[in-house]
């Protein structure tokens, strides 16, 4: 893992999704490739104060992140397989705990890809030409309809912006906006961006020793990093953020 500082540079990237002036409707999106490695470099952002930066690798079925949360401090994430470890701030010993894949695809190492951009009752745009890390790609933006969401939603808005590889078919950016009222935080808008790259490049990522490993139980994984306002963001968005930040 790199320095903290390079992450900086991501939030800059949120001022690069805009309207989307003339842009040309689209039935769906086009479908993407999975590479078979690569790194994310995340921020997250409730009513305009950052709470949450994380960077990330993956291969096949081995993920690595480092999660800074403003409030929590620093979690270290390593799943390999449904096996999931982790540790916090300076801590040298880590914690371990077996989930079943949908659990596990819900704890705060998972990563939002386009498979987490909801299908139905949406408007599909093709924006335009963009660059990415000087990667050429072109930008779709997905607008839900909230009026047909199921009654009881409190949603007010959500959007998702998707930046596919003009060359490589591969998902080079990500970002979601999710505004819904919360009744103890008052309105919240929620921002979650995903930069990927890296594609493809040998990731070596292994467990720790087992002499610094004790178990712990799988709910105990879901306790920790969490924001206020978080419960608004809506099943389909939840993996962008972690679960953890959504348990009551």
């Amino acid at each position: 893992m790199r320095r903290f500082a390079t992450i900086f540079s991501v939030v800059g990237l949120l001022a690069l999704v805009g309207p989307a002036f003339a842009a040309e409707p689209v039935g769906a999106l086009p479908a993407t490739k999975q590479p078979a490695s690569s790194r994310i470099d995340g921020v997250f952002v409730v009513n305009q104060r950052i709470v949450q930066y994380v960077q990330a690798e993956q291969a096949a079925d081995r993920f690595h992140a480092v999660f800074v949360n403003i409030e929590s401090g620093l979690m270290e994430v390593v799943t390999i397989g449904n096996r999931v470890y982790f540790r916090r701030n300076q801590e040298t010993r880590w914690k371990s705990t077996t989930l079943d894949q949908a659990l596990k695809d819900n704890i705060p190492g998972a990563i939002a890809g386009q498979d987490q951009i909801p299908q139905e009752n949406v408007t599909i745009v093709r924006v335009g030409d963009a660059d990415v890390n000087q990667m050429p790609t072109t930008q779709y933006q997905v607008l839900l309809d909230v009026t047909k969401l199921p009654p009881g939603s409190e949603l007010e808005a959500y959007k998702a912006d998707a930046f596919i590889g003009k060359s490589d078919n591969y998902l080079h950016k990500l970002q979601f906006t999710v505004r819904s009222p919360d009744a103890q935080a008052g309105p919240v808008e929620v921002i979650g961006l995903n930069v990927y790259s890296a594609f493809d490049t040998p990731v070596a990522i292994g467990a720790p020793p087992d002499s610094l490993v004790e178990p712990m139980g799988a709910r105990d994984v879901l306790q920790d990093f969490r924001f206020p306002g978080a419960a608004v963001v809506p099943l389909w968005a939840r993996p962008a953020v972690g679960e953890s930040l959504v348990v009551p």
